[in-house]
């Protein structure tokens, strides 16, 4: 499946709940944006190995989608400034898998858990 189509599928169900990105290596930032203003309903995301994504598309996605219970980033190269977004506007967060996330360090971990009171499940392994 294309990057476009993926896109399109946003565009055409603006109340998807879950979207399993997990492995598309050629999904980019263009695409990021496009699907979170479509479904800013989103609850589960799972970008895990997502090569293409920034950092700046993860901020995106943390200030549009409020309603994020679920967020996988395994693998994503990503640091603490998009954590500590994450930690600013997800408060409803249970589940957050950042293994092999190795530009996170333990402050913002530690923003994360005094932001994220629901948080139930988090992977850290390979940090």
């Amino acid at each position: 499946i294309s990057e476009t189509a993926i896109i399109n599928i946003a565009h055409s169900y603006p109340n998807i709940l879950r979207l399993d990105l997990l492995e598309c290596s050629f999904i980019t930032d263009t695409a990021i944006k496009k699907i979170v203003k479509s479904c800013p309903r989103l609850e589960h995301l799972n970008l895990g190995v997502c090569g293409l994504i920034s950092e700046d598309s993860i901020c995106i996605i943390a200030r549009s989608c409020r309603k994020l219970r679920y967020l996988d980033l395994m693998q994503c190269f990503i640091s603490d400034r998009a954590i500590k977004e994450i930690a600013k506007s997800c408060h409803k967060l249970e589940h957050l898998d950042i293994y092999g996330c190795d530009g996170v360090t333990d402050s913002g971990i530690r923003d994360i858990v005094r932001s994220c009171p629901k948080l139930k499940y988090l992977d850290l392994s390979n940090c």
